[in-house]
């Protein structure tokens, strides 16, 4: 009868649950012992020799699998048996134990996966903390953006999303064409000047992932929240779930895309407050508001005669690049 009691993390970690070639095992017969009942799957092989080489099956007695399962027998003994032969060995005893066997070897490898992972993740989550002032910092300017020049901030963020992100104007032009084909059909010049409307792409728009990412302090709290659910799991994994570990692991890749957004997103920011770029954007809301409304910098932007946003992008520290490549070497 095969044994059902659950195998402890401890055991897992050390346990051979998957081999190659399984004829070398000690404690191996050819042939399944008289009166030896079967009593559980040890470990499942798959012959690294195949198709030139085969496994052999105790149950079929003959050289023919490629995969199949180290049994235990009553005895003491082992014996191999075929994928598709197991059955015919035990029954439903077999098909039991080789899904715990199954189940054992995810689990094992979420272990060593963990295992591997928790030490890099602390080292990652110390790198993290060294970013918050400069995300802090990010973050602030960004909301007081938002705040104090919202329908600017809104326009562009429209402008961010297009695939393009190109600031496009319409100008107002004199059209003599329509001008002269008004006066043929009348005989007769229109009374008023007739103009028509182009629209024209004045520059691409820089920074645009400035617009389109949450806060930068959300997103650093995101990332650090995500990695320490790793690493609690790393740290005491006999306590959780294969599922929970599972999604622990999977936590890194969430921690990952944050922190990359971060890192785009200041990049952005400074990109969008270079000087040329917001005389661009300046030159573009004004022709959108057909007024001046806006006003430029060096390193602000004022919407005349309500608010003033400044950002001077030497005052943001530099972001350590060392946390966005481990998370990168984690894939």
């Amino acid at each position: 009868m095969a044994n059902n009691t659950p195998r402890s993390d401890a055991e897992l970690r050390k346990l051979t649950l998957r081999i190659g070639d399984p004829h070398q095992q000690q404690g191996l017969v050819m042939d399944i012992p008289v009166g030896a009942t079967f009593v559980d799957v040890v470990n499942t092989y798959e012959h690294p020799g195949w198709p030139e080489e085969k496994a052999y099956c105790a149950v079929c007695r003959a050289y023919r699998h490629r995969d199949g399962y180290t049994c235990l027998m009553s005895n003491g003994s082992l014996i191999l048996a075929g994928s598709k032969c197991g059955k015919d060995l035990s029954g439903e005893t077999f098909i039991h134990a080789r899904k715990r066997l199954h189940r054992d070897i995810k689990r094992q490898e979420l272990l060593h996966d963990l295992d591997a992972l928790t030490p890099k993740v602390y080292s990652i989550l110390d790198g993290l903390q060294g970013w918050t002032a400069a995300v802090e910092a990010a973050a602030e300017r960004r909301l007081r953006f938002k705040t104090m020049l919202p329908e600017l901030f809104d326009d562009l963020r429209k402008v961010a999303s297009r695939p393009d992100c190109l600031l496009t104007i319409s100008e107002r032009i004199r059209d003599h064409a329509a001008e002269a084909d008004y006066q043929r059909r009348n005989r007769r010049p229109p009374q008023q000047p007739i103009f028509r409307y182009t629209e024209g792409n004045l520059a691409p728009l820089g920074g645009a992932p400035f617009f389109m990412h949450d806060q930068p302090d959300n997103l650093l709290k995101n990332a650090m929240t995500a990695l320490y659910r790793t690493a609690d799991a790393g740290r005491s994994t006999q306590a959780q779930s294969s599922l929970v570990l599972a999604l622990a692991k999977k936590a890194i890749e969430e921690a990952r895309d944050h922190v990359e957004n971060i890192w785009t997103l200041q990049s952005a920011m400074i990109t969008f407050f270079a000087k040329e770029n917001l005389k661009n954007v300046v030159i573009w809301a004004n022709a959108k508001e057909h007024r001046e409304r806006y006003r430029a910098g060096d390193i602000a932007i004022t919407d005349i005669g309500r608010a003033t946003i400044h950002l001077a992008p030497g005052e943001i520290p530099l972001l350590d690049r060392a946390p966005l490549d481990a998370l990168r070497a984690m894939r």
